[in-house]
């Protein structure tokens, strides 16, 4: 909600502290919407790549663990990361894309919590 709203900081917040609790627990289905969640963000903050790539490291992770996302879910990250891919230019988000499915779950992690 907080960035839909446009409180961008307030949600980069809330994921790191949601992504803190999941990964203390070893919820990866949980990891796995956390990592959408940053990617989202990074569509509205104008990270093009960034949002790519973490959407790009949370399907590879679903993939892994045999969890799609729900519909609902699916629509508002594939709203706002088809965006970037729109905006980009393709061999852009194939690069991005490569670089998200390459990921190790730790990796995605400590990317998605990297400051910009």
């Amino acid at each position: 909600m907080a960035r839909d709203q446009g409180e961008y900081d307030t949600a980069r917040t809330r994921l790191r502290e949601s992504l803190a609790i999941l990964k203390n627990i070893g919820d990866r289905r949980g990891i796995a919407f956390v990592l959408e969640g940053f990617a989202c963000l990074a569509a509205a903050e104008n990270q093009l790549r960034r949002a790519i790539a973490l959407a790009a490291a949370a399907e590879a992770l679903r993939r892994i663990i045999g969890a799609p996302p729900p519909p609902t879910w699916r629509a508002d990250v594939e709203r706002s990361v088809g965006i970037a891919r729109r905006t980009l230019e393709s061999d852009a988000v194939e690069k991005a894309t490569v670089r998200g499915h390459a990921m190790t779950l730790d990796a995605a992690m400590t990317f998605a919590l990297e400051t910009l």
